[in-house]
């Protein structure tokens, strides 16, 4: 005989075959149905509970949180604001359905544009120094200064 083993919330834990029923044991076969879900013993019958148990995002911080209980409400780091999944890697907020993508301020913007013409900038200044290292040109230092003024936005 099969006597199927729950752990101190019910959970099944394992199966093993014996010759008589040991206290504890249940003799009625857990549904087969996980994952993703997972069979509880409500001390009269088998039912089926959702296994929260992995990675979820808070939707107001994006914080990565692990969920380590089958009962979520009994994990001190669930809340109803965790999703199983990231927002974007863009700046986002949650609506409540789904990420939406928060609109780049004009700094922000301006921000990116510096960092583009600094990028430019130090190509080009590259350049020119190879050139300046391969001639003996006194007219260089004139081009640099072009060459600079050209990159301004």
């Amino acid at each position: 005989m099969r006597a199927y083993f729950v752990d101190n919330k019910g959970f099944f834990v394992g199966v093993r075959e014996v010759k008589e029923v040991l206290p504890g044991a249940i003799t009625e076969k857990p549904p087969e149905t996980w994952p993703p879900d997972v069979p509880r013993w409500d001390g009269t019958k088998w039912i089926i509970v959702n296994d929260y148990r992995g990675i979820y995002y808070d939707t107001i911080t994006q914080e990565q949180h692990t969920i380590d209980e089958l009962l979520k409400e009994s994990d001190p780091a669930w809340t109803n604001e965790l999703l199983p999944e990231p927002g974007p890697e863009e700046k986002v907020y949650w609506n409540g359905t789904a990420w939406k993508i928060v609109a780049k301020t004009a700094e922000e913007l301006a921000a990116e544009k510096q960092i583009e013409y600094e990028s430019k900038v130090a190509t080009q200044l590259g350049k020119i120094f190879v050139q300046l290292a391969e001639a003996d040109d006194p007219a260089l230092p004139v081009a640099l200064k072009t060459a600079i003024k050209a990159l301004k936005p």
